[in-house]
């Protein structure tokens, strides 16, 4: 009775059942697949005036036209051909056992004179392909008119070529059904009804990427020196199907491929196969007397009760934090029970199936409360020690920092393998520990006195182990920082630009204040400037740190960064001070002088006062200045409301570029919208201004400050004769005092 002429005729039976379903199937495949394609196929080569325009008019871009059409190609069948197999294993998944939910459907199917196992089978091949083979007709004539395009272009020999990008692209949509269709038949294995289908759908789904995401956010609350660039969601991913499966799609459509895609898929395929054999496990374990019921499952249903019970918890702790400024532990003691109670009350109704069930497991939900309040508590008040955590010096193997104000790199690193703080590997073990023992010290005393600057950490151990943090250091920690900062080490890999990424630059620009100017980046001039910056670096660090001395330019250069299969572009600047004397001379030979008043054809500099001034008087505004130029003598008493910009009280810039003066007449004018008078001094007389033009720095990176170490600036304006304007910086304490006692005349 369980010949294979019975199971292959049990499956044209099932699928007489489920021709709407293949039906939909197919048109689906059918119109993203190939009828997408020959659409973009219509607009592209239509817009380019047919095959022939492109034969005439892109000349020797056609290899770059043939690359399109290979990698346009994969990346359309991965996309739009995901889609469609994300929804089909969906309605598959649901439909093809949709009897298990109804007890008199169940009775029937299991009176059939075929086996559970037989019968799971022809259910299971048959949702399977309902998709696959729809979309293996429709991605095949979607190659056949790719190829046909690429040999109307003479790429013929790029079929191949197509071939295995369109091969890969259905090995990884196989996956993506695959991971979506088995979550979905475990969901329904495990569920009575509809109702609880879903939510173990939802759960199975993205419970582990969000609970894995929520305990990353209160890491990141309570935990002052989490280092958040070394979280990687791989492993919580591989764990939620439901997410797994557009992600792989994103990173094949990204360009993603070699072992790094081949890694991705064989792990997505292993939780896959795991998924689909729980499911047939628990169909073989499931009574026909669970219709109709919700979790059958007692363990199963205790996990999917105490462990969202546990999250709705931390969330409700989490709300409260967010919806009171000055928190208190009551209320997020009463959030964190709340929630727990709320959310564990309401899974026991839907998964009894009976309103009466709210209190169905007390113990339970008592224990779930408390779990939930002892984890918030815990993350409160760094019960672990997370912060403060110091190893013994012994047992350390090296440590590497990084401070992202103490260098040239401003752009963030996407790939935690290319960031600094992996580059490094310092030698001196003691002048490393005293740097961390000062700052776990911080961290133990929880006492902040002035500003503060993130330090990043990495510690290797001798067991092999790793970890990150994120320490904060103050001013008053330069004896034990400074050793380590202007350390050989450092300085190469914070600040020195290093051959490769020299090969790999794709633009060079150097700004002596009048603008950019482009040079060849592989060119002899480019490279010249940037080894004499490199000498000029490890010969003067600390005035390199400290960004003394006088500026006279900036360079900006652009690298292309190889991380595997994948490309990025790194920005470095080069702030170039009149200390680099090899750096001056090769700026001279390439052309660039340090420019002057002259050459900037400046007719006079604008002092501002970023201060409401109305009914001030002159000693108010004298006390202004001093406070927003840092010359010493500031006294007390401005508010710091009454500052026009979004500048820090101590004078420096931050947040939106303040207001530009823009003419002359806007020096002691009246604004437009509050009526204020706005006071600033005006600079005309030759010799001043030289003595002025002299203080200042034309660089973006003022706007850095060179952290807390370095110099702090505020914003000045040079105003051109021909009526241009322009914002440049002087140090806080550089202006004299002649000009501060200006401002109240």
């Amino acid at each position: 009775m369980t010949s294979k002429n019975l199971f292959f005729r049990a499956m044209r039976e099932d699928m007489c059942h489920k021709l709407w379903m293949a039906a939909l199937s197919a048109l689906g495949n059918f119109l993203v697949l190939v009828v997408g394609w020959m659409l973009w196929r219509s607009e592209s080569v239509g817009r380019a005036g047919g095959v022939e325009g492109i034969l005439a008019h892109m000349g020797g871009r056609i290899p770059d036209v043939l690359d399109e059409v290979v990698g346009g190609s994969a990346a359309y069948l991965t996309s739009g051909g995901g889609v469609v197999a994300m929804l089909v294993a969906a309605a598959t998944g649901l439909a093809s056992f949709r009897y298990v939910f109804h007890r008199n459907m169940t009775d029937t199917y299991h009176s059939l004179p075929i086996r559970r196992d037989a019968l799971y089978g022809v259910s299971y091949l048959n949702g399977f392909l309902i998709w696959f083979i729809p979309f293996i007709v429709s991605g095949l004539i979607m190659f056949l008119l790719a190829g046909s395009l690429l040999v109307q272009l003479g790429g013929g020999g790029k079929i191949p070529e197509l071939a295995g990008e369109i091969l890969l692209s259905i090995v990884v949509l196989t996956v993506i059904y695959l991971l979506v269709y088995h979550v979905v038949l475990l969901a329904v294995m495990l569920s009575g009804n509809g109702l609880n289908t879903l939510f173990s759908l939802v759960f199975l789904g993205f419970g582990a990427i969000g609970i894995y995401g929520l305990t990353v956010a209160f890491f990141e609350a309570y935990m002052g020196t989490f280092y958040a660039s070394v979280v990687s969601v791989d492993s919580a991913v591989y764990f939620s199907p439901l997410f797994a499966a557009p992600w792989l799609m994103i990173l094949r459509m990204d360009g993603l491929g070699g072992w790094e895609l081949w890694g991705k898929i064989l792990i997505s395929l292993a939780v896959a196969l795991v998924t689909g054999a729980a499911a047939w496990g628990l169909y073989r374990r499931r009574a026909s007397e669970v219709a109709g019921q919700g979790i059958w499952s007692r363990k199963v249903a205790a996990v999917f009760r105490i462990l969202p019970g546990v999250a709705a918890g931390l969330c409700g702790w989490a709300f409260f934090a967010l919806l009171l400024t000055d928190f208190r532990t009551g209320w997020g003691m009463f959030g964190a029970v709340l929630g727990s109670v709320f959310t564990f009350g309401i899974l026991d109704i839907l998964f009894q199936m009976d309103f009466k069930a709210f209190f169905a497991h007390k113990w339970q939900m008592a224990g779930t409360a408390a779990a939930a309040l002892l984890i918030c508590f815990a993350f409160y008040g760094d019960w672990f020690g997370y912060d403060a955590y110091l190893p013994d010096q012994g047992k350390i193997a090296s440590i590497s920092v990084y401070d992202s104000s103490l260098a040239n790199r401003y752009s963030y690193h996407s790939a935690l393998e290319e960031s600094p703080v992996e580059k490094m590997c310092y030698g001196d073990n003691d002048t490393l520990y005293a740097f961390l023992e000062r700052m776990t010290e911080h961290e133990r005393k929880e006492i902040w006195e002035g500003e503060r600057e993130r330090v990043s950490v990495k510690v290797t151990l001798d067991s092999g182990r790793v970890y990150y943090r994120n320490y904060w250091m103050v001013e008053a920690d330069k004896d034990v920082v400074w050793p380590v900062f202007t350390s050989e080490e450092y300085m190469k890999s914070a600040w020195l630009v290093d051959e490769d990424e020299m090969r790999n630059m794709e633009s060079f620009q150097v700004n002596p204040g009048d603008g950019a100017h482009a040079l060849d980046p592989g060119g002899a001039e480019a490279l010249k400037i940037i080894r004499a910056y490199n000498r000029d670096v490890m010969e003067n660090r600390e005035a390199v740190l400290m960004r003394q001395g006088k500026w006279l330019a900036e360079a900006s250069l652009s690298v292309r960064i190889h991380e595997g299969d994948r490309v990025r572009n790194e920005d470095i600047n080069l702030e170039i001070y009149d200390f680099m004397g090899r750096t001056r001379e090769a700026l001279e030979e390439a052309g660039l002088q340090p420019l002057g008043l002259e050459e900037l054809e400046v007719e006079f500099i604008v002092l501002p006062l970023d201060y409401y001034i109305q009914d001030m008087t002159p000693e108010e505004r004298v006390e202004a200045a001093r406070a927003q130029y840092g010359v010493p003598g500031r006294p007390a008493g401005i508010p710091d409301e009454e500052r026009m910009d979004g500048s820090d009280p101590d004078g420096t810039v931050s947040g939106d570029s303040p207001r530009p003066l823009q003419t002359a007449e806007t020096v002691s004018a009246r604004d437009p919208e509050i009526d204020d008078e706005i006071g600033s001094v005006c600079v005309s007389d030759p010799a001043e201004m030289e003595e002025v033009f002299g203080l200042l720095h034309a660089g973006t990176s003022a706007w850095r400050s060179g952290g807390i170490f370095g110099k702090k600036y505020t914003r000045v304006v040079l105003m051109a004769s021909w009526g241009a304007s322009g914002e440049w910086y002087i140090p806080l304490g550089a202006l004299p005092e002649k000009y501060i006692l200006r401002f109240g005349e």
